[in-house]
Order: structure tokens, then sequence, then C-alpha cells
């Protein structure tokens, strides 16, 4: 027993130990509270012909894609490999936590490869450390990060592969935390469209990869400033890339995945991101990423068919005072991914027949006769309320039971209580007889005594037995 009480103690403190470690040193995720929906009436046509080997196209707020182009065919990522190490790091780091730069993050990085200038033997913040690996791309910055987290640049980059097979990735391998070229480090358009729109939902990535510049300050770990220039170049309103609505991004390159390009745009509410892999030729990766942003503004719009919908007018008087008892409630904010022009989107309720999983009904959305979507009416079925509708005969029940219960209670009540009197008086005539025998048995023990010590007065010896040895 003391075996198991143990155990139990340890798995609790265990439990509570990861439960803190999970949540003591991550940046706050925002969650999708809204909920989405898909219909687009018509077949996307007229995509433009890009350059890049491979390419996504998807809508931040639904996930669907809207364009893909040899979307999992597995190509070299080069530093959009970062916006995974960004991902981690912010899923498991304070902002403020305190990055040590080694030799080996500072000088075991490839020549000529991408670099902030940061000493070995600095001290930066996470978040500083976050900005020279998102704005210019510093290797150095990506390996000590990657060590801050797991250790070691091949612990964490497990932990990378593993992490992007949690996201629904299916073809995806790193090896290392900065993009750097190795054979067996590969993703593909769709994976990568799968990580940035994870890591999307963190504000703070959303902050440093749409910084134009950012600076880190000299201390006594870092011999001079470092001032940093953002390298996509889509956010400058003087280059000849920049493109209005775009609000971030992550680019890459080298000889062997030529240029690579992550980013997200939005106009009129509406969100997309597009991944570039394997892309040739002067600037086409931004071409390519415009071309793409056009086409799908052009082709989607949200609906929010019940921002303005009032169920209490397609509900009868009893449905409705049903529903008012029931405390029901729905998504008043559904999002609809539709086509870009769709007609307007009608909405009728739906009874559900069978209400004991706490569905009151369904608003139906429809274009026409063809259902565009629909939303659930829910209520919470441990209510008092929600118990007398779903289970009236187990009410009634209680009732009756409880009526016979009471009744029988008093009748028990009454021959408890005669019962009782009988009790009490036996009890008194069993004290009146124990006492009176206590008192019999006294009386002769002492007129025993009394006989015996008249006895040894006369023959000065004991009258009784003698006690063996």
């Amino acid at each position: 027993m003391n075996k198991i009480k143990r155990a139990i103690s340890l798995l609790l403190a265990l439990t509570l130990a990861a439960c803190c470690a999970g949540t003591a040193f991550a940046v706050d995720r925002t969650e999708d509270t809204v909920l989405t929906g898909t219909y687009l009436t018509e077949e996307l046509s007229d995509a433009p012909d890009i350059q890049a080997g491979a390419a996504v196209l998807m809508d931040v707020t639904t996930g669907t894609v809207l364009y893909e182009k040899n979307a999992d065919e597995q190509l070299y990522p080069a530093s959009i490999t970062k916006i995974m190490t960004a991902l981690l790091v912010l899923e498991n780091c304070e902002l403020d936590d305190i990055v040590t730069f080694s030799d080996n993050a500072v000088y075991g990085t490839e020549a000529g490869s991408s670099t902030a200038g940061i000493d070995a033997g600095a001290l930066l913040a996470v978040e500083e450390t976050l900005y020279a690996m998102l704005l210019v791309s510093a290797n150095e910055a990506a390996t000590a990060l990657a060590e801050h987290v797991s250790g070691s640049v091949e612990e964490f980059a497990a932990l990378m592969t593993q992490r992007a097979q949690e996201l629904g990735c299916t073809g995806t391998q790193f090896t290392n935390a900065n993009g750097l070229p190795d054979e067996e480090h590969y993703t593909t358009a769709h994976d990568m469209a799968l990580i940035l729109e994870e890591a999307l939902h963190y504000e703070t990535f959303r902050t440093i990869s749409g910084s134009k510049t950012y600076t880190i300050a000299d201390r006594d770990t870092l011999y001079t400033e470092i001032e940093l220039w953002n390298h996509f170049k889509m956010i400058y309103s003087t280059h000849e890339y920049y493109y209005e609505y775009a609000e971030g991004g992550k680019t890459g390159y080298t000889t062997a995945a030529n240029a690579t390009l992550a980013s997200f745009a939005a106009k009129d509410g509406v969100e997309l991101l597009c991944i570039i892999l394997n892309d040739t030729g002067s600037g086409n990766h931004y071409k390519d990423t415009e071309a793409l942003y056009e086409w799908g503004f052009e082709q989607v719009d949200y609906a929010t068919p019940l921002e303005d919908y009032d169920i209490t007018a397609d509900l009868g008087a009893e449905e409705l005072s049903l529903y008012k008892t029931l405390d029901c409630a729905y998504d008043s904010g559904y999002t609809l991914l539709v086509s870009a022009g769709a007609e307007d989107l009608t909405v009728s309720f739906e009874e559900e027949a069978d209400r004991t999983g706490g569905v009151f009904g369904y608003l139906v959305v429809q274009d026409g006769d063809t259902e565009a979507g629909r939303v659930s009416v829910t209520f919470d079925t441990s209510t008092a309320a929600a118990q007398s509708y779903l289970y009236p005969e187990a009410e009634d029940e209680t009732e009756w039971d409880g009526a016979s219960s009471e009744a029988a209670l008093e009748a028990s009540d009454e021959q408890d209580g005669g019962i009782g009197k009988y009790l009490l008086v036996l009890a008194v005539v069993v004290v009146l007889l124990l006492a009176l025998l206590l008192i019999r048995l006294g009386v002769t023990r002492r007129r025993r005594r009394s006989r015996g010590y008249r006895g040894r007065r006369r023959t000065g010896g004991y009258n009784g037995r003698r006690r063996r040895r």
C-alpha cells in the first residue's frame, strides 16, 4: 500500500512538473476563437503562370489552399527553415531569456553565409536574437537559439522534425536550425505553409517578420551596436518589389535550393500566405509571390452570415421559450470563405430531433438551394433546466419517489417512536436490575471478608489455599 501511495505521489508530481514546464516558458499564442468554413461556388481558374518549382497559396483564417504547384515535392527550404526555429523558440522560451552565443554558434557556421556579426560570448535576449535571425537571416543566431532550447543543434533539429509532424507535415525533415545545405534537410511547399500558418498565431512573429529595422545595443559582451535591416523587400515602399498588402516574410537562398520565400499579406480583411520554393531568375520569387497574391485576392472573400441574423424570428413561441430556458447559444462570428462576388447567403433554423447531446438545432447557411455551411445551436446539458427538459420522466419518478419516501419516512418515524419508548423503558429496568445486582454482590463480599478476618484472629494463621511455586 505504501508503495502504491508513493507511486501515485510521484506520478502527480511529475504531471504537475510537466504542466508547469509546458506553460511557464511560452510566449502567448493567439487562439482561433471564430468558427470557420469554406464555400467556393466556382472552381478557381486563370491562376498565374509562375516560374517557381513549387508553390502554395493558402487562406490563413480557414487553412484553405487556393493554389498549389508541386506542393508535395521535397525540396530544400534554405533560410525559410528559420520560421520553424522561431516557432519552437516562441513555444519554449520567454522573450527576455538570455541566450549565450557559443564558439560553435559563431565560428561553426559556414564561412560566407548570412550573419549579423554577433561575437562569441555575447549575451542577448531571446527577442533580440529572433530579430537577428529573422531580419538578416543570421545563422549564428539560429544556432544559438537551438542550443538555448535543446542544448545542441542535433537535439533541436530532431525537435523541429517532430513538431513538423505534429502540425501535419508529411514530407519534411530538418537537420539544422538555419537551413544551410544538407541532403537530409528538406521540406515541401505545403508543409512550409502549415508551419508558417502556425507561426502566425504568435503576434511576436508577425511583428518581427514585418519590421523594417531593429537595433541591438552594444554591451559588455557585444562590442558594437548592431543595426539590422529586413531582407524581405516587399515591405519597403521605395523598393521595386514593394507590395502594399505585404505584412511580413522570410527569404532564403542557397545554390542548392535556389530562391525561397515565405510571406503573408492582407487585403480587405482577407489574409493569405504564400510559399515559394526553388525559384530561379533575379527577383522571380518576389514577382511570383505578388502575382499569386493579386490572383488570390480577386478569387475569394469572407462572409459572416450570422452576424446580423436573429434566430428568434425563425422560432415558434414554444421553441423560443425553450431556447431561452435552456440558454442556447451559437457562434455569431462564423466566418465563411466564399468566392468573390458571391450572392447574398440566407440562414434558416433546422431543429435537432435528438437533443440529448446538447444540440438544440442548426443554423443552415444556404446559397439558393445549396447548403454552404451549418452552425450548431447548443446548450449545457448539465443545468437543471436541461435535465428537466431532457429527462422529464426521471423528474416525475423523483417527485413520486420523494412523496412516497416522505410518507414512508413519517410512518417509520412513528414506528421508531413507539419502539424507542419501549426500548427506553426496557433500558431503565435493565439498569435498575444491574444496580440491585451490584449492591447484592457488594454486600456478600463484605460479609465474606468479615468472616475471614475473625477466623484468622482465632487461629493465628491463613485460612486459605497456599500459592503454588
